[in-house]
């Protein structure tokens, strides 16, 4: 059942009622075809030319020539603005995606954020909210140590370098054995084993 869409004159603010009107007719009369990659323009119901791959300077050009801020229509591909680019599309066994949460991490960051998430088919570009950035980037960098003068570094280097030594002199120790008192210390097991100083060493036995 074929229905007519009256439209005002006011609310055809962009003219282009005239376009949208001139196509319709065209392809009910298969004069024009729809084919990929294609794309035709027209000017107040007027086609100004055949079906050719789009040219964004053939565009600017027959746009700027025709008052292109009305009545200027251009019927095709669509190329989604100025971003020129290739689309596929293909059937995925995933018929739906509802709103959930995905874990996201920006590269060259070794941590992720797990953010809501809504599986949008009519975006055309991703967009994030600033603050959501911000989480992704990580938690606020911590600043670096302020560098101290050169001459305080030498008195904490001398300082701690007396009181080092302070500790090791005052720390007890063993007293030295003589000679003859560490060769009566040593003793020879049956398996040539040498104990000395409560270490156990392995020694060729020289008969």
């Amino acid at each position: 059942m074929e229905q007519e869409f009256v439209i005002g004159q006011d609310e055809d603010s962009t003219e282009q009622l005239p376009n949208i009107t001139a196509n319709l007719q065209a392809y009910r009369s298969k004069k024009l075809v729809r084919y990929p990659k294609l794309v035709t323009y027209w000017s107040n119901g007027e086609q100004l030319c055949e079906q050719r791959p789009f040219d964004w300077d053939e565009f600017e050009v027959l746009n700027q020539a025709h008052g292109g801020h009305k009545g200027f229509w251009r019927e095709g591909v669509s190329i989604g603005g100025s971003n020129l680019g290739l689309r596929s599309h293909s059937q995925s066994l995933v018929k739906k995606v509802g709103p959930g949460s995905q874990a996201l991490r920006l590269p060259g960051y070794q941590w992720w954020v797990e953010l809501p998430f809504m599986y949008d088919t009519g975006a055309s570009c991703m967009s994030i909210y600033h603050g959501d950035l911000n989480m992704l980037m990580g938690p606020p960098r911590i600043p670096p140590k302020p560098l101290v003068p050169r001459p305080l570094r030498l008195i904490l280097h001398n300082r701690l370098g007396r009181y080092t030594d302070e500790r090791h002199r005052n720390r007890s120790h063993p007293p030295r054995q003589s000679r003859s008192q560490r060769e009566k210390s040593n003793t020879l097991d049956s398996n040539g084993m040498y104990r000395q100083a409560g270490l156990l060493q392995r020694r060729k036995f020289n008969a």
